[in-house]
């Protein structure tokens, strides 16, 4: 089963933020008493507690809706700097809203190296139904020069685990 923690995850575009899973909150009050928010007992505190972060008493346990889990298909991609144009107008293409597919997002990033004068078109990209390319990450996908295409299937714990191997600490010296 997948428990969706933090706040944007994977499963952002289909199933909302993870306080949108947060089906009941144990608080304690400031007069001390403990109480349980959910939809039905004490609704109010239960919609404010999913963004008014620690001002309406401490949150000593909160319960989560579970999905079940599947492979996902994603990845990273890197292009050419002549692929600038290419990605603009696929993710443009991609966040039209008439075209909008829940199981898909990601983002494109344009990274300058001012040192080797050199742009890096990225795209980071999932897919959370088990499908290899899914339409709704065709364009972003199809984008051409690629220099490095890592997209593959995987858990959502394996993509996170390679997102957080990717940054690497460096000393300043």
């Amino acid at each position: 089963m997948l428990i969706d923690l933090g706040g944007i995850s994977f499963f952002s575009p289909e199933r909302g933020w993870a306080c949108d899973s947060v089906v009941n909150f144990q608080v304690v009050l400031a007069n001390g008493d403990i109480v349980d928010a959910n939809a039905t007992s004490r609704p109010d505190l239960f919609k404010a507690l999913k963004g008014g972060q620690s001002n309406f008493g401490i949150v000593t346990r909160f319960d989560l809706k579970s999905y079940p889990g599947s492979s996902m298909w994603g990845g990273r991609i890197t292009f050419a700097p002549q692929a600038d144009a290419a990605l603009l107008d696929a993710l443009t293409e991609f966040k039209n809203p008439a075209k909008y597919d829940p199981y898909a997002a990601g983002w494109v990033t344009f990274r300058y190296n001012g040192t080797a004068k050199l742009l890096t078109p990225t795209t980071v990209l999932w897919y959370t139904k088990p499908e290899r390319k899914p339409g709704g990450l065709a364009q972003l996908t199809g984008a051409t020069p690629q220099v490095m295409n890592g997209m593959t299937f995987g858990t959502s714990a394996e993509f996170a685990r390679n997102a957080s191997r990717a940054v690497k600490a460096s000393s300043a010296r």
